[in-house]
């Protein structure tokens, strides 16, 4: 009989098991706790907290290594399936943030998928806390809108992190609870030479590169900079929609009131598991969602609306250090 791999982990409480055939990926520390790397999926999930493997989990992953069979995936339930030929495309493959692991992956998508199953809501979104007026600020939006631009600005103002990809979220007693996300960001490392160099001091940065800044991207713990809690209950919320523009020299920032906010709501909580998987960026998967997981996400998007208490929803149009100049 051929050796089996195996790894569990809980999520908030959501247990997940991975079994495989081979150790590729499995075993592999860096994406499970190697924080310094950019396929990390603590860049997406704040604690990957280990549990023993009993193949009784909530979700999990059966991957079947053979270089004999072609890639494939399929999701039946709570059980992901994942075979081909997975070592020589873990060898192979440099950018590893599209691998089955990588934050970027299909296992990150089925993970957020399983977690709503449970009640657990996850925004793509990075969001921050100011400890003085006691606000919650939640910055949607899709890739390339500048929430991580935002973020850094937030820290430029010595706000909170409460989360720097994901934010999760559940109903519980008819009150919104906020769980928090990662703490790890992938910077662009032109955001931190060019536009925020004052953080790279107090973020204890150092030795970065002074050409193709843009081009090049870098993990940051931010755990020293984050909200103390894991949890924030019933915390007043604004909601923020960024479009960053480096050269905008005057900003266009005005509220957008909540008419439709649910709508906008529940395309953002749709943007991870929506989307296809380009895997190793070489197979196309097709998203995993499913019409009845769009169904009760749309309901928990207006339950959201009427239960949280969103004080304010802006949209700014901003260069970096602008974006936020009168939502703090």
């Amino acid at each position: 009989m051929s050796t089996l791999y195996s790894r569990a982990f809980s999520v908030l409480g959501v247990e997940f098991g991975i079994v495989s055939n081979t150790s590729s990926g499995v075993m592999d520390e860096e994406y499970f706790s190697g924080t310094t790397h950019l396929h990390s999926l603590l860049s997406n999930f704040r604690h990957l907290v280990p549990i023993p493997y009993t193949g009784n989990h909530h979700a999990n992953i059966i991957i079947t290594d053979d270089d004999r069979l072609p890639f494939s995936l399929k999701t039946e339930g709570d059980t992901m399936y994942v075979s081909g030929p997975i070592t020589q495309l873990e060898q192979s493959t440099a950018d590893k943030r599209s691998s089955i692991f990588g934050n970027m992956g299909i296992v990150s998508k089925f993970m957020i998928a399983v977690m709503e199953r449970k009640g657990i809501y996850s925004f793509h979104s990075t969001s921050f806390y100011d400890p003085t007026t006691k606000r919650l600020f939640l910055v949607l939006g899709e890739s390339g809108a500048g929430k991580s631009t935002v973020l850094l600005a937030a820290l430029e103002k010595k706000l909170e992190v409460f989360g720097t990809e994901l934010t999760h979220v559940s109903i519980q007693q008819g009150k919104t609870v906020f769980h928090k996300g990662s703490l790890i960001q992938n910077c662009r490392v032109g955001n931190l030479v060019e536009d925020f160099p004052e953080l790279q001091a107090p973020l204890h940065i150092t030795g970065l590169p002074t050409t193709n800044v843009w081009h090049s991207y870098l993990s940051v713990d931010l755990t020293q900079r984050a909200f103390p809690q894991e949890e924030l209950t019933d915390p007043s919320v604004t909601v923020l929609f960024p479009k960053i523009e480096s050269d905008r020299k005057v900003p266009e920032q005005f509220q957008m009131g909540t008419k439709r906010l649910d709508e906008k709501i529940f395309r953002n909580l749709c943007e991870k598991t929506g989307a296809a998987t380009y895997a190793y960026g070489k197979h196309f998967c097709p998203s995993i969602d499913t019409p009845q997981a769009e169904t009760q996400r749309a309901a928990f998007a207006v339950e959201f609306t009427q239960t949280t208490r969103i004080d304010a929803v802006w949209k700014t149009l901003a260069n970096p250090h602008m974006c936020l100049q009168q939502i703090v």
